[in-house]
Parts: C-alpha cells; sequence; structure tokens
C-alpha cells in the first residue's frame, strides 16, 4: 500500500515536472538569484566607471529576458512571437560573447604576470600573451556557456512550442514593470534595513513611500487593474509631478548614497538612464489617469452623458 502511494506521488511529480514544472522551478531559481545579486549590488561597495554602469544596465535587460523565457515555457504563456524571440535571442547572444571577450580582456595582465612568474624571462612576451588569451578564453568559455545552458536550451524549447501556448497581452509590459516593480520592492526593504535611519531626513521616508506608489501604479497600468475613478488619479499626478523631484532633490546625502542614486551626478550613463526611468514613469502615470488605456468604460460613460 505504502510503496503504491509512494509510486502514485513520483508519477504525480514527474507529470507536473515534465509538463513544465521544470521550468517553473528554473524560473523561481533564477528570479531568486536574480534577487540576491541586485541586494548583494546594493551591499558591496562599486567602482564608478561607465562601462560597469553600461554593463550592469544591459545586464538588467537580459535578466528580464531570461525570466520571461523560463516564465513562459513553466506557465505555458506565449509572451513573443518567433520573429521576436530569436532577435532577443541572438541579441543576446551577441552580448554574452562580448562580455566574455571583455571579461578575457580585463584578466589578461594579471594572467601574464602570473605566467611571467612560472616560465621565466627567456620566454618572449607575445608567446605568454597569446597563451593568457586562450587559457582564459576557454575557461571563460565554458564557465559561460553552463552558466547559459538553461537560456540556450529555453530558446529551442520556445520556437518548438510557442504556438500553443496563451497568448498574453501586453506582454513587454507586464514583464518590464513586474521586474521593475521587484527591484523597488528590494531596493526599498535594502535602504529600511541596512541604512543609518540617524540620518535620514522626513523626505527620505516619502520616497520610500513614493516607491511604493510607483509599484502601485506600474502593476495597475501593465495588468489593467482599475483603482477608484479616474478623476481621483488627475490631481495625483500633477501633485507627483511637483512634488517628486522636490523630494529627491532635498534628499540626505546617506540616502542617496545607499541607494545609489547619486550615481546620477557622478556618470553620464546613469544620468541617461536615470531620465529614462523618470520620464518612463511619469508617461505611464499620466497615461493611466489621463488616457483611455485603462479607464476607457469610463470615458465613454462621460463623452454619452455630455451628448
Amino acid at each position: 500500500m505504502k510503496l503504491d502511494m509512494i509510486k502514485n506521488c513520483a508519477l504525480k511529480f514527474w507529470d507536473w515536472f515534465s509538463h513544465g514544472g521544470v521550468w517553473m522551478s528554473v524560473f523561481c531559481v533564477y528570479a531568486l538569484v536574480v534577487a540576491i545579486m541586485n541586494f548583494g549590488g546594493l551591499m558591496s561597495p562599486y567602482q564608478i566607471t561607465e562601462v560597469n554602469i553600461a554593463l550592469g544596465w544591459l545586464l538588467t535587460v537580459v535578466f528580464i529576458f531570461n525570466c520571461g523565457y523560463y516564465f513562459a515555457l513553466g506557465w505555458g504563456k506565449k509572451l513573443y512571437s518567433k520573429k521576436a524571440e530569436n532577435i532577443i535571442f541572438y541579441s543576446i547572444i551577441a552580448f554574452i560573447l562580448l562580455l566574455l571577450c571583455y571579461v578575457v580582456y580585463l584578466c589578461i595582465p594579471d594572467l601574464v604576470s602570473q605566467l611571467r612568474l612560472k616560465a621565466g624571462p627567456d620566454v618572449p612576451h607575445h608567446t605568454l600573451l597569446m597563451n593568457a588569451i586562450m587559457f582564459a578564453f576557454i575557461i571563460y568559455f565554458f564557465i559561460y556557456l553552463i552558466i547559459n545552458i538553461p537560456f540556450i536550451v529555453a530558446h529551442f524549447v520556445y520556437q518548438k512550442y510557442c504556438e500553443t501556448f496563451a497568448v498574453v497581452e501586453k506582454s513587454y509590459l507586464k514583464l518590464f514593470f513586474t521586474f521593475l516593480s521587484a527591484m523597488l520592492i528590494i531596493s526599498t526593504l535594502f535602504l529600511l534595513i541596512f541604512s543609518d535611519k540617524s540620518q535620514f531626513k522626513f523626505c527620505d521616508y516619502l520616497i520610500l513611500l513614493s516607491n511604493i506608489f510607483d509599484i502601485f501604479v506600474l502593476v495597475n497600468y501593465a495588468y489593467g487593474f482599475k483603482v477608484g475613478k479616474q478623476i481621483v488619479w488627475k490631481p495625483l499626478f500633477g501633485v507627483y509631478l511637483i512634488l517628486n523631484p522636490i523630494l529627491y532633490l532635498s534628499a540626505s546625502e546617506h540616502f542617496l548614497y545607499m541607494s545609489r542614486i547619486q550615481l546620477i551626478g557622478e556618470s553620464f550613463v546613469a544620468l541617461v538612464v536615470g531620465v529614462l526611468l523618470f520620464v518612463g514613469f511619469f508617461y505611464v502615470m499620466y497615461r493611466y489617469a489621463f488616457t483611455k488605456d485603462i479607464y476607457a468604460d469610463e470615458i465613454v460613460k462621460i463623452e454619452e452623458q455630455e451628448v
């Protein structure tokens, strides 16, 4: 009897695992790793270089699309068309190869120095350089290959089965806004847990509250949720548009440092990304408060009453 129960449980588990369960597991593990990396990035001392900041944001985009792959396969959702998915896949592969070359380039000087100590002064420099390049490229190639095996497999599985999946409306908005909301939650928790609150100003706490408001608006717009009447959101948009920049300009130095917002004043790449994010969010809130994107039925009723 017990053997039959164990066998039935094992069969049910295998059925779940083989019909999306494996990709659900990959999605959960990958999302957890990305969250830990984001948390660790906030805690570690950072080096301000334009290349590092640009790579960080490009990696964030890669993480978003990878999460989309694993979610789509795990829950049977069609997030990308076949053509768009091919463009995304080969763009990420190109980025990974460029990143591989960059990492190899960074480690070459130290590796040549180590080889010089072992080989002695008689070995020509160009020989050591070629050996260092080949050794570093092979090692990092296999490391990157192992890390990206789930992503590569996901591409081919998605291409094969995506036509059988349920189509998701506004999939890119949902993907990006959900990811940004998760990152906002992580950064807000980090600031609440690890910051020295004795150095906080009152406006710093208001910024943390505004983060919650940001998450609320992003999720509502992406998923088409209606909260209250649209007429309420119109004055809120005006207040937020005026108040939000004032809060950030008045924030304490400790808050700006811990939240990495001060990078905007130290890096051109960070400034561009920060401006794009601010403008993008204000545009989303404008669409939520003033257009028919979410509250189409209310606007239609108002127009009928005026007629």
